[in-house]
């Protein structure tokens, strides 16, 4: 009786050349500064909840770490429905492919190198900054706007600290201790690893060879900006 069951043998082989993927991502993809994710010892062992005076992780309940240069190649998501299994998508979502060395995690953070974007906060003067600036959440490649209500304060009033990007040094008088003014800023993009839908990618590749190699293949993320993600309800980073 013939054997009915298949012989690897009896089967032409086809492979993939796992390299020509990474490749593909470094020479297309975005220059990336990485920075790891771990959980913040200031975690409350009974709420699980972040301490939002925390001068480590600031109660986000992630402190960031050992940043890495990049590449990633990066995709829009839209509303059709073959998209939405994917995770949950939502203002500021896309998706991320990085070369298979490069193990971005949950939760890790990327900052685009030469994108810009606009980004407002609101901020509190203190008679203490006038001399080093007002820290900001990012450094500032340029100031669009700064008000005070509705008031503009003139840009003469206001510069970048030429030694460190991410303050702002206000001309004495301009505003007084206390004084709220928010601020438009142009600045690199900050995103958020918020899902990791294919992580397990692979495939065993031979080449002719005797053994099997297992191969690991780029992986795909999600990513969030980082300053939409709520940091509690009802409040954003």
């Amino acid at each position: 009786m013939a054997n009915s069951g298949w012989n690897e043998e009896n089967f032409a082989r086809v492979d993939f050349y796992t390299d020509e993927f990474d490749r593909a991502v470094y020479q297309k993809g975005a220059r990336v500064i990485w920075e790891k994710s771990m959980l913040c010892s200031c975690i409350d062992p009974q709420s699980g909840q972040a301490d939002f005076t925390c001068p480590s992780c600031k109660g986000k309940a992630f402190i960031y770490f050992d940043p890495k240069e990049i590449r990633a190649l990066v995709y829009g998501v839209d509303n059709r429905n073959d998209n939405q299994p994917v995770g949950l998508l939502d203002v500021g979502t896309s998706l991320l492919t990085t070369r298979s060395s490069d193990l971005v995690s949950f939760r890790d953070r990327l900052t685009f190198v030469d994108y810009r974007t606009a980004y407002s906060q609101v901020l509190t003067y203190s008679d203490e900054d006038e001399v080093e600036g007002v820290l900001l959440k990012y450094q500032a490649d340029a100031i669009i706007s700064v008000k005070n209500l509705s008031y503009e304060i003139p840009s003469d009033k206001y510069k970048i600290s030429p030694d460190d990007s991410q303050r702002i040094i206000f001309e004495p008088g301009t505003l007084m201790d206390g004084d709220r003014f928010s601020i438009l800023i142009r600045t690199r993009p900050v995103y958020i690893v918020i899902d990791m839908p294919h992580e397990l990618r692979g495939t065993f590749v031979k080449f002719g060879n005797a053994v099997e190699e297992w191969n690991i293949l780029p992986r795909q993320l999600m990513i969030k900006r980082e300053d939409l993600m709520p940091l509690k309800r009802g409040e954003l980073m």
